[in-house]
């Protein structure tokens, strides 16, 4: 795992209403909304392994949609079930997701979940198929997921 500083600190950073650019770069995973959707509602606990999970921001929002579950319950069960850390939306993505809808029919959401995981270079875990089409070779379902976890939890 290396530390990679990607951007210099913009005006927004030296006055605190953004976050710097940091990025851990490690082998890891990006669930899309439907794969933490689903894990929820099964009530699937990932085993604590050296991978990273994460999870966008875009995926809290469309969690939230959700009348059910509360905000604390859904940050419970990200942190303590799902082990997983939550990426921000900066600017390098939102220019990335910019390109990305510039040759697909994707919506904004999807093309920043494409984006984030392009750019911190992760697998990105989807059902959906379109966002599997743009997102190409690094894409898994979460069939192949689940298999990848155990096999990390056997080690």
């Amino acid at each position: 795992m290396t530390l990679q500083y990607c951007l210099p600190p913009s005006t927004a950073d030296k006055v605190g209403t953004s976050i710097p650019e940091y990025h851990l770069r490690s082998r890891g995973y990006l669930l899309d909304s439907n794969i933490v959707i689903d894990l929820m509602a099964s009530e699937t606990e990932l085993p604590l392994t050296s991978l990273v999970v994460w999870i966008s921001v875009i995926s809290i929002v469309e969690l939230s949609r959700s009348r059910v579950l509360t905000s604390f319950e859904i940050d419970t069960y990200l942190k303590s079930y799902l082990h997983a850390d939550i990426s921000i939306v900066d600017l390098e993505m939102a220019h990335q997701a910019r390109f990305i809808r510039s040759y697909t029919a994707l919506k904004v959401p999807d093309a920043l979940i494409a984006a984030t995981a392009e750019l911190k270079n992760l697998t990105l875990v989807t059902e959906d198929r379109q966002l599997s089409r743009v997102a190409g070779s690094n894409v898994i379902n979460r069939e192949t997921f689940m298999k990848r976890m155990e096999n990390e939890d056997e080690r």
